[in-house]
């Protein structure tokens, strides 16, 4: 009996005892008690979620007389890393016995409990067993981005992804609450703030909710503010995710990705040589600079943080200074080169490396004056192998870290978001070296508004360079979208017990095991092509190359030097297949052939007894996704044959005809996507979609109503017969 595939966790020791199975109830009858003879509010919360999942599975929250379920902290029989959160539990003679060796460990004892519980014929029985088990890394968690689907997300929403990761046994949550980035849509910048300053209410970023609902048959338009900033929720968040393990801190950048505070404040702002504000990033010389950015702090730290027993932070300060001068930071001048270090008298002198240093180290210094124990940090600006000039900067900082006292609190965040382990930027030796306390943040999960998008490979070799270096665990750079539950529970695998996961594949079969036990094999044939489509290899040409920079909107929405804004779209990406044809069309095809394959799967496990339902539909859906992309190419690639070989009524017709059945067929998808996904995600997952839909059904209004003879069709270059509904969502 393989009872331990139903853990999301595979555990470090288990073994089955030949001796007769527990009884602990039948439909409407329990035959069970529970003990708990731990104090402390996660062993109550651990009790009440295992007495949930016995009324749930019996149908009665009755006890009776049988076996007896006791909880309990202890001591392990030999040491063990991370003790705290590991556990054992012995199955036999009536008692299943909990022993947690730490609140913590108590509760993924009940959580591994509840796992392995199901009721087969009507009786739920448990074999005797016993399992010592414990994680690898310390730290395991997600960092929860602040764009996209997550800027929807209510109070309910954080919730579900909270409970979420307890079933993972993950332990950390940190909420990206302020970011900026380019120009992208709508012609404003993107910028998020997901906490409120009473002081300066000039500090929010409302965006547009723009997208069709064919649930609704109408277009949805309106400015939101985040739910998060507007119902202050952080606290809340924070108190839901301390009741049940798992520390939520938030993310705050203070200095990369940084356009809203300059903007709001231009006397911080980095400065052009003749003193005018840059409007992106800060001026380190100015004393305001501080005064600003220290109040904020104080207030996150004081209001959500201190009072809730919270003692970490994080300060972001990533890919500043990749790039020297930037375009698309400001909409009131889209095409100005604006530097991302400031020039003013005071700074232009100084050395940029220098500069971002002595800043960094204010930033920690203040962040531990107010009591922060844990500073997160990016670590891109200190190393990467590929910029061996600057291979002595981490040793620097490690240097001034050490002088003012920092490095006790200091967390390096090692990201690199790759999938070929030759092209990592870093390796377990190199967070050795550092001398610093680390992190490893694999990608997880970020781009999911358009496409999946999984990061297995990089969550494994990521979390690799943390199981090897011994650093203090992983916090994955993502979205929230539950389409990515495998490869959630692959991050936890490899987490927990990374030996004992199996790698990449051993990973996902055990995801097919547990999610689709009935189908486990048909799955997993199902994940590889789906992983397939997104493939990301050291090719010049390779799958998620051509769904990114030939195909998706989401890599044209940015502002490019060179291209007008908005961009060119779909025009650019049909110029791009013309210019490649013969690879490009290939490639596609071969991605068209595994997503039909896995949609195919999915749809089978939709319908078969003992799989997931739920996930089925969410898979089926991703895989319908690129299914649908690729045949909204094939028709553009076709009907620009058609137009350039000279148009006759039958082939015009046939344009118009083609056009309504992409159009038709996006609907289909969107309408699914309402009915499968949760609604925080559809501001962001529908728009995307709405602009594809907008572009067929302008190809098909203008074949419909334009004489042959007026015709002026360039599917490399539709803007002259968009419509007001596709100018307004790009």
């Amino acid at each position: 009996m393989n009872i331990t595939s139903r853990i999301v966790t595979p555990p470090k020791s288990f073994e089955l005892i030949n001796k007769t199975p527990l009884l602990l109830g039948k439909v409407g009858q329990a035959f069970y008690t529970i003990e708990n003879n731990a104090d402390g509010a996660l062993a109550a919360f651990a009790e009440g979620k295992l007495r949930s999942r016995l009324s749930a599975l019996l149908g009665t929250s009755e006890l009776g007389q049988g076996t007896v379920i006791r909880l309990e902290l202890g001591v392990p029989s030999r040491q063990i890393d991370n003790q705290e959160q590991g556990y054992s539990i012995t199955a036999d003679d009536g008692v299943i016995s909990l022993c947690g060796f730490g609140e913590r460990g108590l509760l993924y004892a009940v959580v591994t409990l509840c796992q392995l519980l199901k009721l087969e014929n009507g009786e739920l029985t448990l074999p005797a067993f016993n399992m010592l088990d414990w994680p690898d890394l310390s730290r395991r968690g997600h960092n929860i981005e602040c764009r996209f689907g997550s800027y929807r997300m209510d109070i309910d929403d954080w919730k579900a992804a909270i409970d979420d990761m307890v079933e993972k046994k993950e332990n950390t949550l940190t909420i990206g609450v302020y970011g900026c980035w380019s120009v992208q849509f709508d012609g404003m910048v993107s910028e998020y703030l997901y906490v409120p300053f009473e002081k300066y209410p000039k500090l929010q970023t409302p965006l547009y909710t723009k997208y069709f609902s064919p649930k609704q048959n109408k277009w949805v338009n309106k400015p939101e503010l985040p739910p998060m900033f507007e119902k202050d929720l952080l606290g809340d968040v924070i108190v839901y995710g301390k009741e049940r393990g798992i520390e939520v801190f938030p993310f705050f950048n203070t200095y990369g990705h940084n356009s809203l505070l300059p903007r709001i404040f231009p006397e911080i702002s980095a400065k052009y040589e003749n003193g005018e504000p840059t409007l992106n990033g800060l001026c380190t010389h100015n004393e305001k600079t501080y005064e600003v950015l220290f109040e904020l702090l104080d207030t996150i730290i004081d209001k959500y943080l201190i009072p809730n027993g919270i003692y970490s932070i994080d300060i972001g300060l990533d890919e500043v200074g990749d790039a020297d001068y930037l375009i698309g930071i400001n909409a009131d001048d889209l095409w100005k080169s604006r530097p991302q270090f400031c020039k003013c008298e005071k700074c232009r002198d100084a050395n940029p490396r220098d500069l971002f240093i002595d800043h960094v180290i204010k930033m920690i210094a203040h962040c531990k004056e107010k009591g922060m124990k844990n500073v997160y940090i990016c670590e891109d600006m200190f190393f990467r192998r590929n910029r061996p000039a600057e291979r002595d900067l981490l040793k620097l900082f490690h240097t001034r870290l050490e002088q003012e006292g920092l490095l006790d609190v200091t967390v390096l965040n090692w990201w690199n978001y790759v999938e070929s382990e030759e092209l990592l930027a870093f390796g377990p030796e190199d967070i050795v070296r550092s001398g610093i306390r680390s992190v490893t943040k694999p990608m997880n999960g970020y781009y999911h508004c358009h496409l999946y998008y999984p990061r297995i490979n990089n969550s494994y070799y990521l979390i690799r360079s943390a199981y090897k270096s011994k650093c203090e665990g992983f916090i994955s750079y993502s979205g929230w979208d539950n389409c990515f539950d495998c490869n959630n529970s692959a991050q936890a695998q490899f987490a927990w017990n990374f030996e004992g996961s199996g790698a990449q594949e051993g990973a996902i079969s055990r995801y097919c095991q547990r999610v689709f036990p009935t189908l486990a094999e048909d799955t997993f044939e199902a994940f590889k092509s789906l992983n397939a489509c997104m493939e990301d290899n050291t090719d010049d040409m390779n799958p998620a190359t051509l769904l990114e920079k030939y195909m998706s909107y989401y890599f044209f929405s940015y502002i490019q030097a060179g291209k007008p804004y908005p961009r060119n779209f779909p025009g650019e990406g049909v110029q791009r297949f013309l210019s490649n044809y013969d690879e490009a069309t290939a490639l596609m095809d071969s991605v068209h052939q595994w997503a039909v394959k896995a949609r195919a799967i999915f749809l089978k496990a939709l319908n078969t007894d003992g799989c997931d339902k739920y996930f089925a539909a969410r898979y089926a859906w991703e895989a319908d996704n690129i299914v649908t992309l690729c045949e909204d190419y094939e028709a553009l690639l076709y009907m620009h044959k058609l137009n350039t070989a000279g148009l006759d009524q039958a082939s015009a017709a046939e344009i118009r005809d083609l056009a309504a059945q992409r159009k038709n067929t996006r609907l289909k998808l969107m309408e699914r996507a309402e009915e499968i996904k949760e609604s925080y995600l559809f501001s962001s997952h529908l728009r995307n979609q709405s602009i594809f839909m907008q572009i067929f059904a302008d190809i098909e209004a203008y074949m419909t109503v334009t004489p042959l003879d007026e015709i002026k069709l360039d599917l490399t270059d539709l803007t002259e017969i968009g419509s007001a509904e596709y100018k307004n969502l790009r």
